[in-house]
């Protein structure tokens, strides 16, 4: 009994660790948030080159900031396990004008990419198609 309680309260806390990432992650707007913010929500990048104020990347394990002149531009992210269907984006933004169209040069590499731009909300899903699921979640800046 003592040990399905605290497999169960693991379990929880590692849920609720996930969460939090992705609530980080969620306050990170394109076009609003610095750097200074990313770094403050979700820690020190694994990598980063910020040598370029025009083009400034940092990376996480699961997550990808693009930058410019420290103002995020992009923010990329492994989709959330309920977000990993195309069904799922297409149904939540129905409303939505969306815009399905391949993602070219990606056959030679054995992927078959596909990006949904829904550009009411400045999101880009990119679908992999020879797996069956979203592999990245893009919002932007538009200016």
């Amino acid at each position: 009994m003592k040990t399905s309680k605290i497999l169960i309260s693991s379990i929880l806390l590692m849920h609720l660790i996930g969460c939090s990432k992705q609530f980080h992650v969620a306050k990170l707007i394109p076009g609003r948030s610095s750097i200074d913010d990313a770094i403050h929500r979700l820690g020190e990048p694994v990598q980063a080159s910020i040598d370029n104020p025009s083009h400034q990347k940092l990376i996480w394990n699961d997550i990808t900031v693009q930058a410019r002149e420290d103002i995020i531009t992009v923010v990329q992210r492994k989709p959330a396990s309920y977000e990993e269907k195309l069904q799922f984006w297409r149904q939540h933004y129905k409303g939505s004008p969306q815009k399905f169209s391949k993602v070219e040069n990606t056959a030679q590499a054995g992927e078959h990419l596909w990006q949904l731009n829904l550009p009411n909300e400045h999101i880009n899903i990119i679908y992999d198609e020879s797996r069956d699921l979203v592999t990245k979640v893009m919002y932007y800046d538009v200016r």
